[in-house]
């Protein structure tokens, strides 16, 4: 069964990212409005810089990324990227944070990558049909 037949994937998209997001805000607002805890001021300016740079550059660039490498490499060898993730954390959690890397990590780290190269090989069984036949 196909979810979203005859849909965008702008709206399918919408509807499994972004919708389910906004129920828990709905019952935040109906929480807040019961209670009495709204905010006494307003964030400050970076703050809300910060919202924004997250929701528009993590999120909406992201997908935009998304969308072009599935058009590009297609969807298997897409998600060979999300392995990379938790390198990326442990990075930049050694630079800004201190953190050390130890030898598990760098273990960890090789592990990934031949996960990664393990994914994006070509199947050479799938290149063996679907090559062309020599003339004779």
């Amino acid at each position: 069964m196909r979810l979203f037949v005859g849909e965008t994937k702008l709206a399918a998209v919408f509807e499994l990212k972004v919708m389910p997001k906004l129920y828990p805000v709905a019952f935040r607002v109906a929480e807040l409005s019961n209670t009495g805890g709204w905010p006494r001021s307003v964030p400050s300016l970076p703050v809300i810089g910060s919202v924004v740079v997250l929701a528009v550059v993590c999120s909406a660039l992201a997908f935009v990324v998304m969308f072009a490498l599935v058009a590009e490499i297609g969807p298997i060898r897409m998600t060979a990227i999300t392995y990379v993730n938790p390198a990326v954390a442990v990075i930049a959690g050694a630079i800004v944070l201190s953190e050390p890397i130890t030898i598990w990590t760098i273990i960890g780290f090789v592990l990934i990558l031949v996960g990664c190269a393990l994914v994006t090989r070509p199947d050479r069984r799938r290149a063996d049909v679907e090559a062309p036949l020599a003339p004779s």
